[in-house]
C-alpha cells in the first residue's frame, strides 16, 4: 500500500512539476503556493489519505455491511457500529454533523430537508469523520459539515471514505462493463448524479 501512495505521489508529482511555469526564475515557484517540495509533501499527504480512507471504507464495510448489496444500507452500517442517527432541521449550509461525547452514543445529525441520496452521503461522509478519530484514538470530537467551510485533509478523507463505502471502484467497473449508464449507476448506488459524477472523477485521475 505504501508503494501505491508513492507511485501516485509521483505521477501526481509529475503533474505538478508541469504545471509549473517554464524558463522562469526559482521566485516564479511562489505561484504554486510553494517550492516543488512542498507541493509534492502535500500530494504525497493525498495520496496516504487515499489510500487510508478506501482501506477503511472496505473494512467497515465488510465488517458492518453485507457484501454484494447495493444500495449499501448505510443507516444499518451505522447502527451496527454503535451510532445514532437523527434527522434534523439545520441551519442553512449544514448538511450534516457528528458529535461524540463519551459516555454518551455518538450521533450523526442529517438536514432533514435534503433529498434521501444526499443524505446517505451525508452519513456515509459522517461516519468517515467517526473512523478517523476512532482509529486515531480519539473519543471525544465533534464535526460540523458546513458549505464554503475551509475544505482540509479530514474533510478529503471524509470524502474518499464515503465514495468507497456507497460506490467500490470494483463494483462501479463491474456495472459499468454490463452497460449500465451514469444515470443508472446513480440509482444503483443510491447516490445523486453530482456525487457518482465526482467519484467517477477522482478515480480517473488516478489510473
Amino acid at each position: 500500500m505504501a508503494q501505491a501512495s508513492e507511485n501516485m505521489a509521483i505521477k501526481l508529482g509529475l503533474q505538478v512539476k508541469a504545471a509549473l511555469p517554464v524558463g522562469g526564475a526559482c521566485a516564479d515557484l511562489s505561484d504554486t503556493g510553494g517550492t516543488i517540495e512542498a507541493e509534492l509533501g502535500r500530494w504525497f499527504a493525498v495520496a496516504l489519505v487515499v489510500d487510508r480512507a478506501k482501506s477503511d471504507a472496505e473494512a467497515t464495510a465488510r465488517d458492518f455491511s453485507k457484501p454484494g448489496l447495493f444500495p449499501v444500507n448505510v443507516e444499518g452500517v451505522a447502527e451496527r457500529m454503535g451510532v445514532r442517527i437523527e434527522f434534523a432541521y439545520l441551519r442553512d449550509g449544514v448538511s450534516g454533523m457528528i458529535r461524540s461525547r463519551p459516555p454518551e452514543v455518538p450521533v450523526i445529525y442529517v438536514d432533514a430537508t435534503e433529498n434521501e441520496a444526499r443524505q446517505r452521503f451525508t452519513i456515509a461522509h459522517e461516519l468517515g469523520h467517526y473512523v478517523e478519530r476512532i482509529n486515531q484514538g480519539q473519543e471525544d470530537f465533534a464535526f460540523i459539515d458546513e458549505r464554503g467551510t475551509k475544505y482540509d485533509l479530514h474533510e478529503f478523507y471524509a470524502d474518499e471514505f464515503a465514495g468507497n463505502l456507497l460506490m467500490p471502484a470494483d463494483e462501479i467497473a463491474r456495472m459499468q462493463r454490463r452497460g449500465m449508464t451514469n444515470l443508472e449507476l446513480a440509482a444503483y448506488f443510491g447516490v445523486s448524479p453530482a456525487a457518482l459524477n465526482m467519484r467517477l472523477k477522482r478515480l480517473a485521475r488516478r489510473q
